[in-house]
């Protein structure tokens, strides 16, 4: 019998040693509940370079970052000296200038890169022309922003102002010129990109706060994606305030449920409490469990049953203003959409507030967004599908579905 037991223990070992190193080739960790696309746990945790608050509370894109670009454009060859080191730099912003570099020499690349072309080629340029050769060799201008140099252009074309996040910015273009601001632009429109990654409804409404009487649009569009943009909970604005803190853990938002969380560390362990197996320090069962990655997996099933303590850690809860549990509701996203649709009043400029949906919610109805945004008006596009997108797990438009959303908008413009 001992013998028995013996050998069905052995059988066992030798199943569970390859499914834990095959979870730890997935991603999976020892006492973490599942795997995250844009958090990852760290030995030390830093910050990485490349984002800044200013003095209005914007989130944008820093000078070091703005200048190695334009360094790096303007350079005749790769220059080795000109390299970053993607472990301190924020890849998404620092690689941008391959993108660029790309454009810039194949016309062929995308519909901007051929518009570029056609401007090298007139004998004579506007002020405009001359932007958006600029744009080619900077193309974070002065503002922080991916876009043309931020000046009220005389001319007939139509001038648009985007706000938006990272759909906007152009996340998951195979060339970043090929996303759909950049597709505004070459369909003939003067074009104000502020998309940043990870930027909110509340920034929106601080950027066209900052910029409306500045650059005087036709047309402001909220790019307004019904993921991380939609909150019920407010959050502080200002130079003391970011958005977000980026780090070599992910981009870690700065505000957990209406509260805000001043240092990375601080919000780095919020998000550890939330993802680890909870109260390991006064159950037995709980901490055994968190020691392996196939006993992890096994608890994440065990605790959709009352079979286990799955509470939220008390650390976790003392770090949340009202726990999860919203006192404002959606209404917080009617408040900075109604103060942006003032602005542009004020402006004579037309408001469009388009939604992008979730790549895993495409079919959502007009009345579950009017939930959302509190019954304010928006556009929609609705023959999006599921190949617009690059794939489930990123959620970001590919190539064919920034052209196909760049006609959408073209075609609210006119």
């Amino acid at each position: 019998m001992k013998k028995l037991v013996f050998w069905n223990f052995i059988l066992l070992l030798i199943l569970l040693i390859p499914l834990e190193y095959f979870m730890k080739t997935q991603g999976y960790q020892p006492g973490i509940r599942g795997t995250f696309k844009y958090f990852k746990t760290v030995d030390s945790l830093y910050l990485l370079d490349g984002f800044t608050t200013d003095s209005a509370g914007i989130f944008k894109v820093n000078d070091n970052a703005r200048n190695y670009l334009r360094n790096y454009l303007i350079s005749k060859a790769n220059d080795k000296h000109l390299s970053y080191s993607s472990d301190s730099c924020l890849n998404e912003v620092y690689s941008i200038g391959e993108s660029f570099k790309t454009a810039a020499n194949f016309p062929e690349t995308n519909a901007f890169s051929a518009f570029i072309a056609s401007l090298k080629k007139k004998v004579e340029k506007t002020n405009l022309d001359s932007a958006y050769l600029t744009y080619l060799q900077a193309p974070i201008n002065e503002d922080g922003f991916r876009s043309i140099p931020f000046k009220n252009y005389k001319t007939n074309k139509k001038k648009v102002l985007l706000l938006g996040d990272s759909f906007t910015w152009g996340h998951s273009a195979e060339n970043i010129t090929s996303s759909f601001a950049d597709h505004l632009s070459a369909k003939g429109h003067v074009v104000f990109n502020t998309g940043i990654s990870g930027a909110d409804i509340p920034q929106y409404m601080t950027v066209a706060k900052t910029y409306l009487k500045v650059l005087e649009p036709d047309i402001v569009i909220v790019n307004l994606y019904l993921g991380n943009d939609i909150s019920e909970h407010d959050r502080a604005i200002g130079q003391d305030y970011p958005l977000l803190y980026p780090t070599n853990a992910g981009n870690l938002y700065a505000t957990a449920y209406g509260l805000f969380l001043p240092h990375p560390d601080s919000v780095y362990q919020h998000i550890l409490d939330r993802i680890t197996i909870p109260r390991q320090e006064e159950n037995l069962f709980n901490r055994w469990m968190a020691k392996t990655r196939v006993t992890t997996f096994l608890w994440r099933g065990l605790g959709l049953t009352p079979l286990v303590d799955s509470r939220f850690s008390s650390a976790y809860l003392s770090t949340t203003e009202h726990g999860e549990k919203s006192t404002i509701g959606y209404s917080v996203n009617r408040k900075y959409l109604e103060q942006i649709a003032q602005l542009c009043q004020q402006h004579q400029a037309k408001l469009i507030v388009s939604i992008i949906p979730t790549n895993n919610n495409l079919n959502i109805s007009d009345e579950e967004i009017s939930i959302l945004l509190d019954g304010f008006e928006f556009q929609r596009f609705k023959a999006f599908r599921p190949s617009d997108y690059l794939n489930q797990e990123d959620g970001h438009f590919n190539d064919v579905g920034h052209a196909r959303y760049a006609d959408f908008l073209d075609g609210l413009i006119l």
